[in-house]
């Protein structure tokens, strides 16, 4: 099956993509900017205290001035934290998502389409340049006969243990001076604050100051949208987080040391530059030490969001945050198929198992399994799982000292479409339906909160939990109802118990809809495993759920499904047309097909029409649903963009912002130009890269001509 690109999948394919959380950290929009000696203030986190230990120059005070690069933040911050040099770490991502202008790939193409094919039908000549691509150049070629190279990401690390996962630092984009060479002085970076239990974000950028100096902004805008949710849910009670996209093996363009990796891929320039030698060389580690770290730093988080809900008193809306992955996906991870096995989450929800571990459900041969193996092979790639954070925040809730549910009540909720490992439709709409109901009618706290401080968002939670389950009910002898997919029982809830009692469910596959005990339940799951595993078209049924759930992720996250034309429009502005993405996904593949194809170019059409003009009759149609009208209202009232309403459909409505789209070389410039009074914006605007003269044109206008807030508006590399 064909892989749709990472960057279609999930903007924020590593670990670092960044922002600040709008709920709690200062930022660079708007009327206002915090000094960057406000911000650092009150940080406790080991960035935070390497630059207050710098003396940093002021650039106007929203911006730091630092002398160094990668190597010395990276040494500076391990001093900090007390780690020596040898438990540096550093982990290389190579995937497209850096794809563009400054990573060789048009420099690549050019070269290789130079190629004397003298005497070589079209075929061998085609050949001919697919083996230079791929063995010289190590890249990959697509579809359209052009050699794609992708330029490696990397994110180092300082201590071991738990400190390991209180610092994490990247390099994300080639330099254009230098090619082959890391820009060392364009830095992602976060750490862990051990006072607000909370990840700070942060980057720099080159600077032109004498002596080499970096442009540090200690508020930047655009780590939210995947560091705090991919999802369209509103982030409320969510906390920033470190993620890595494909946690476990086989680790998709990750470098994964003796357990190999796939499509892992490093250029020769970047094998043999300086950096490389630098800061790969001496530090490289693989995969699994980064899965470690990341887990750790994961747990760290739902920690602290556990412990400040555990004193937020009786109160059904944080309830009702708290308990939302049980239902619905706020982080999720990818899988990928290679050979004959795969991890069980593609196939299962990981908690299952776990929970009937819980109630001392325990043997059944698939508990033990870590993969599903096939009788066929084939390659899955980029396969939607359950998010890891999620299955972190859903396992504390039931240890010391929250409590806050049982595995029953875990278990009864996993058993609703429990064939669905991810996106479960049916258990979604239970959270949103009772979110609606509680907002007209809020349940009834007043015997929680008659509860000591530490005890009443637990009883809360159980009045909550009670209410959303009440339409699923337990049977007297403790039997629950188990539902494989979505597509049986939707009135289930009207059957009385007698009639629950009288269902039954497959013991081929296990499924259809009955009332089991945990035990029976384990063996509804053991047969489905089994009949999974033995069936010669397996595979082929999991690139078809694969197919499905990328459906869901085109519909439910902020990705670009090809809207090529809004580059004119607004900087990287990943169109989110949920509507028409629904409509598309209701019966077209989202790679096959005419009618897929002829269907998005009529949204497109529609949206840009919209876009431009702001033409009602360009949306006055079924595909110009996905014009301006339908898009989130995350994006209202951005540079560049007419306002639009604050009543768009779905759940939240919460602005996170869009991807700016400025990298180093474009922000040197604009750093240059508003230290020079003389300095000629427009004619310095001429010559950025596309997407950020536009966001630069547009921010200066809307911000009075002040440059400093057009860097901080336009800082992301995200091309």
């Amino acid at each position: 099956m064909k892989s749709i690109p990472l960057l279609l999948i999930l903007a924020g394919a590593s670990i670092f993509s960044c922002s600040s959380d709008p709920d709690s950290q200062p930022n660079c929009q708007g009327d206002k900017c915090d000094a960057i000696g406000d911000v650092l203030t009150d940080r406790n986190d080991p960035i935070a205290l390497y630059l207050k230990a710098q003396n940093m120059k002021s650039d106007s005070g929203k911006l730091g001035l630092l002398e160094g690069d990668y190597a010395s933040v990276l040494q500076g911050v391990a001093e900090i934290q007390q780690c020596a040099t040898n438990t540096y770490r550093t982990f290389i991502l190579s995937d497209d998502l850096f794809r563009g202008p400054g990573n060789g790939s048009d420099e690549t193409q050019a070269r290789i389409d130079a190629t004397d094919c003298s005497g070589l039908s079209d075929q061998a000549c085609a050949d001919k340049k697919r083996e230079i691509c791929e063995f010289d150049e190590a890249g990959e070629t697509d579809d359209e006969g052009r050699c794609v190279v992708t330029f490696p990401r990397i994110v180092s690390t300082v201590c071991t243990g738990n400190k390991a996962a209180e610092f994490f630092i990247s390099a994300p984009e080639e330099s254009q001076e230098k090619p082959g060479e890391f820009e060392l002085q364009f830095i992602e970076m976060f750490a862990w604050d051990p006072i607000t239990k909370k990840y700070n974000f942060y980057e720099t950028f080159p600077s032109a100051e004498e002596g080499g100096l970096m442009a540090v902004n200690a508020t930047p805008t655009r780590c939210a949208q995947c560091h705090l949710t991919p999802t369209d849910h509103d982030p409320s009670g969510m906390h920033m987080s470190p993620i890595m996209n494909e946690l476990k093996r086989p680790w998709t363009h990750w470098f994964g040391g003796g357990f190999g990796s796939h499509r892992f891929l490093m250029p020769p320039r970047a094998l043999q530059s300086e950096s490389h030698a630098q800061l790969i060389t001496p530090y490289q580690a693989p995969a699994a030490d980064l899965q470690t770290i990341i887990e750790r730093g994961q747990f760290n988080v739902e920690k602290a969001r556990l412990g400040e809900v555990r004193l937020a008193g009786a109160d059904w809306q944080k309830a009702m945050y708290t308990l939302r992955p049980l239902f619905c996906n706020e982080q999720i991870n990818y899988t990928t198929l290679k050979g004959n096995a795969v991890q069980m989450d593609a196939i299962l929800n990981p908690s299952i198992a776990a929970r009937l571990s819980g109630l001392n459900v325990r043997g059944l041969p698939w508990q033990a399994k870590q993969f599903i193996e096939f009788p066929t092979s084939g390659l899955i790639e980029q396969i939607p799982v359950r998010g890891n954070a999620d299955i972190l925040l859903e396992t504390q809730m039931l240890a010391f000292p929250y409590r806050f549910i049982t595995h029953d009540q875990a278990l009864r909720v996993h058993a609703l479409d429990w064939q669905e490992a991810v996106f479960s439709g049916r258990k979604c709409e239970m959270w949103t339906t009772a979110w609606i109901t509680f907002s007209g009618s809020p349940p009834d706290l007043s015997a929680a909160a008659a509860e000591s401080e530490k005890k009443q968002m637990a009883a809360t939670i159980k009045v909550v939990m009670d209410e959303i389950l009440k339409r699923f009910p337990i049977t007297s002898d403790g039997k629950f109802l188990a539902i494989s997919t979505s597509d049986v029982g939707q009135s289930i809830e009207l059957l009385s118990e007698e009639e629950l009692l009288a269902l039954e469910c497959s013991q081929v596959n296990g499924t259809g809809a009955c009332m089991v005990t945990p035990l029976e339940f384990g063996n509804l799951v053991q047969w489905y495993v089994d009949e999974l595993e033995n069936s010669n078209d397996g595979i082929n049924r999991l690139a078809q759920s694969r197919g499905d759930r990328i459906c869901h992720v085109v519909q439910q996250t902020d990705i670009e499904v090809a809207p090529d034309f809004t580059k004119d429009v607004s900087p990287r502005f990943n169109l989110d047309i949920n509507q028409c993405a629904a409509d598309c996904c209701d019966g077209k593949s989202l790679s096959e097909g005419s009618g897929f194809l002829s269907f998005r170019e009529e949204c497109e059409r529609n949206v840009q029409l919209s876009l431009t003009s702001q033409d009602p009759d360009a949306r006055d149609t079924d595909e110009g649903r996905c014009s301006l009208d339908c898009l989130p209202a995350r994006f209202a009232n951005r540079p560049g963009l007419p306002n639009m309403p604050l009543d768009c459909p779905g759940h939240g409505g919460r602005d996170r912002g869009l991807f700016p789209s400025c990298g180093a070389s474009d922000l040197r410039q604009l750093l240059d130009c508003s230290r020079d009074s003389n300095c000629n914006f427009e004619v310095v605007a001429s010559g950025l890269d596309e997407l950020c003269r536009t966001c630069a044109l547009a921010t200066s206008q809307a911000n009075g001509g002040d440059l400093l807030k057009v860097v901080s508006e336009c800082d992301s590399a995200n091309r």
